[in-house]
């Protein structure tokens, strides 16, 4: 799994949530650039991007990012309404909107899809 945000940001309450989940490794980078340099080189199932990275925003990330992987499971932490989020993410291939202020919930259901998901590729 790799995380892209600053530690100030939504992901920073992260490691706690991920505690259950021990058997999943997490990389962390701050910039979209280091992410993407990231997902060229390692094997990574899923990406969580905050809605602001150090040198872009979320989305503009995650369209860059589906040039580089079309096929990479995603997630995006976005305060955007469901309607905006919609319009603004259509074609992006992203999972699921997380909101500002997730948790151990939204991660249960994250993982769940993603193990599905995994199951049917593998």
């Amino acid at each position: 799994m790799l995380l892209v945000g600053s530690d100030s940001g939504s992901l920073g309450d992260f490691p706690r949530i991920l505690e259950p989940y021990q058997n999943i490794l997490v990389t962390s980078v701050d910039s979209g650039s280091k992410a993407l340099d990231t997902i060229r080189s390692e094997n990574i199932n899923l990406v969580i991007a905050d809605e602001q990275l150090t040198d872009t925003t979320g989305v503009e990330f995650i369209e860059a990012l589906v040039t580089v992987n079309p096929l990479i499971n995603c997630a995006l932490v976005s305060s955007m309404s469901a309607k905006e989020f919609h319009q603004e993410t259509e074609g992006l291939g992203i999972l699921t909107q997380l909101p500002v202020q997730f948790g151990k919930k939204e991660m249960e259901d994250l993982i769940t899809v993603l193990d599905k998901i995994l199951d049917q590729t593998a």
